[in-house]
Formats: C-alpha cells, sequence, structure tokens
C-alpha cells in the first residue's frame, strides 16, 4: 500500500519525464511492450511486420520478457529487444536494475503498451520511459473499477486499437492498432519468427513419417489423461507414423502407461530456436493447446491443435492456413477428445500434405 502511495505521489509531483529531441534518433523510436507469455509474442508478432511494412523507417523495439525474448529477437522487423520483466515486483526486480536504468535513459517517439491487465508496478515504470506519446489498448470498464486506479492511467496520453469487446481475437486486437496509427492492414499476417536452424550434424531422426506428440499442457484444463495418452498413441502407431515427443518430465509421466514406450522417440531441446529446429523436421504437430501450436504454425509446420470448447481459448486460436482446431464437443474439456477423432483428424491431414517429410 506504501508503495502504491508512493508511485501516485512521484506522477502528481514528478509527472512524466520530458522527452529531449537533442537525444532524438534519427530514424523514429517505437517501443512496442505486449504480453509476456510465449503464445502471446508470437500472436503478436504478425504487428510488428504490419508496422515495418508501413513504416520502414521505423526503428521498432520490443520489450521482451525472460519467458519470450527468444520468439522475437530474430524477427527481421525489430531493431531491438529489451529484456525486462516489466511486472516483477520490487523485491524481486534487483537482478534488472541495470537493464531498466539504461532503458530509462532512452528518448522514444512513441511508447505503446500492448496489455490490459496492467498492474501499478508495471504503470510505474511505464511512466518513468520518455517518450513523445504514450499510448495504451483500451481499458475495459470492469478493470478500470476493480483494478486499475484510473489516476494512474494518467501516464498515457491516448488509446489506440479496440478492446476485448470490440475485437475478441487476440491476434486481431493487437493489429487493431494499425489504423489509428495510420498504417496499412495486411492482406495476409506475416510472422517472421526468422529462429535459427541449431541442429548438430550428428543428430537424426527414424525415417517415415514423422509426428511431434505434446499431451501435456501447462494451463488448467489443458493436459490430456493417461488413457486418452495411450489411445492415441496406439491409433498413430496403426497409421505407421514414427511418433516424437519432447523429452520433459511431465511427458515422461504421461507416457509411463503406454505400454509400447520404448517405440516412442524422444527429442531433446535447449531452447526455443533448437525446438524450432525439430518442429520443422515434422510432418505433422499434434499438440494440445499450448505455446507449442502456436509456434509450429508459425514457422508453417501443419500443426494438429486439440483444445476444450472454451471461448477464451477460441480467441487464442492461431490464426494460420498451417493451424487446424480440433475442439471438444459443446461445453466439454480437452479429455471428452476421443482418441478416434484425434487418429481420424490426424489421417485427414496427412492425406493434405503435399508430400511426407
Amino acid at each position: 500500500m506504501l508503495l502504491k502511495l508512493l508511485f501516485k505521489w512521484s506522477i502528481y509531483f514528478i509527472g512524466k519525464p520530458r522527452f529531449s529531441a537533442s537525444k532524438a534518433s534519427a530514424k523514429p523510436r517505437v517501443l512496442l511492450i505486449p504480453y509476456n507469455a510465449i503464445g502471446d509474442m508470437v500472436m503478436t508478432a504478425p504487428l510488428f511486420s504490419a508496422l515495418k511494412q508501413s513504416f520502414p523507417d521505423w526503428q521498432l523495439e520490443v520489450l521482451c520478457s525472460s519467458r519470450n525474448h527468444e520468439i522475437i529477437r530474430y524477427h527481421p522487423a525489430v531493431s531491438r529487444c529489451w529484456l525486462l520483466d516489466l511486472g516483477l515486483k520490487p523485491q524481486r526486480a534487483l537482478a534488472q536494475h541495470r537493464v531498466r536504468k539504461t532503458l530509462y535513459e532512452q528518448h522514444f517517439d512513441k511508447v505503446v503498451y500492448l496489455g490490459e491487465r496492467s498492474n501499478w508496478v508495471e504503470l510505474w515504470r511505464i511512466n518513468r520511459l520518455a517518450a513523445k506519446g504514450k499510448f495504451s489498448l483500451p481499458y475495459l470498464q470492469e478493470t478500470l473499477a476493480k483494478k486499475i486506479d484510473p489516476f494512474a492511467l494518467n501516464i498515457f496520453d491516448g488509446v489506440v486499437g479496440k478492446d476485448k469487446h470490440q475485437a475478441p481475437h487476440f491476434t486481431r486486437r493487437m493489429m487493431s492498432i494499425l489504423s489509428d496509427l495510420e498504417a496499412k492492414e495486411p492482406e495476409q499476417l506475416a510472422f517472421n519468427l526468422n529462429l535459427p536452424r541449431v541442429h548438430d550434424q550428428d543428430r537424426s531422426l527414424p525415417s517415415g513419417i514423422k509426428l511431434l506428440f505434446n499431451p501435456c499442457g501447462s494451463q488448467t484444463g489443458n493436459t490430456l489423461s493417461d488413457e486418452q495418452t495411450s489411445a492415441i498413441l496406439t491409433g498413430l502407431e496403426s497409421l505407421g507414423i514414427q511418433v516424437c515427443v519432447f523429452d520433459l518430465p511431465e511427458n515422461r509421466a504421461k507416457l509411463a502407461a503406454y505400454a509400447h514406450e520404448e517405440r516412442v522417440h524422444y527429442i531433446r531441446s535447449s531452447s526455443i530456436s533448437d525446438a524450432g529446429d525439430w518442429l520443422r523436421e515434422m510432418a505433422l504437430v499434434l499438440t494440445t493447446d499450448t505455446s507449442m501450436g502456436h509456434i509450429a504454425a508459425a514457422l508453417e509446420v501443419p500443426t494438429l491443435i486439440m483444445r476444450a470448447d472454451e471461448q477464451w481459448r477460441a480467441n487464442c486460436d492461431p490464426i494460420s492456413d498451417f493451424a487446424t482446431m480440433l475442439v471438444a464437443q459443446p461445453q466439454g474439456t480437452i479429455q471428452t477428445i476421443t482418441a478416434n477423432d484425434v487418429v481420424a483428424a490426424v489421417k485427414n491431414l496427412l492425406q493434405t500434405l503435399p508430400q511426407v517429410k
């Protein structure tokens, strides 16, 4: 509570940092502050491509978290990634003090905050950024009433884009800022993750049709049951598919009940780029509704995503020709999806591939 009061007083008495024209860059510098989850960053990537296409002289910089910086660091539209967890509480943020200090010394033409669940810690740090103009997506009225002190919102000079009611889908909501920034809406979304290839030459995969299977998710209600997992693996085996699984403790535990676990090919990944290499080797990716599905589809790997019938999940479905959704029956959980439905969907997708890797 005391820190919140200090935050308010600092805004009231000190105000916003002044933008110094003498320290301005020759090219307009625009800092974008997106959500910090991996999947959210993938879904925001087309915005960076569209802005750079409309304004090639802009120097786009992105505030990244320790979770998602590797997703966007190789994006051709992004000039710089600032590795900083904006929402860390003060007692946990000491390790990033030097980066924050450097960031506060910069002078931006625009700062655009793409989050909608901001807290006073994030607002306090955004307030310390020096910029000609600071903008945010519209805050929902219920957010203003319950979570955010309207007084704190004075740090922004205006709003851009649409709120969750006007543009329910996550990617469409991020892209909605384009018109307000006088940028052109692209005909097709371009993710341009540009993850580098890092595979060693001596690593190999089995021959035949290779499928990456991911039965687990970190969110509640996003993991298959042991029985589902075993039944799906049995069905995939009947199709002559070589199943690959990332070697993670949760996957090992999930597959322990499968009678033929020795037929599964476990693969190890040390980074997101490393995982991207493995994904590009697959004919198909079969996953629950996790960031893996977003990454695979963005890398143009045919991807089948299993998810519950929930609207908030539908609002985060990948917008990609390479993503196919397998949704549970109305109001059903992911564990109501049958193995027969999964195997049938995999079979149909494989038949559409021009060639099997």
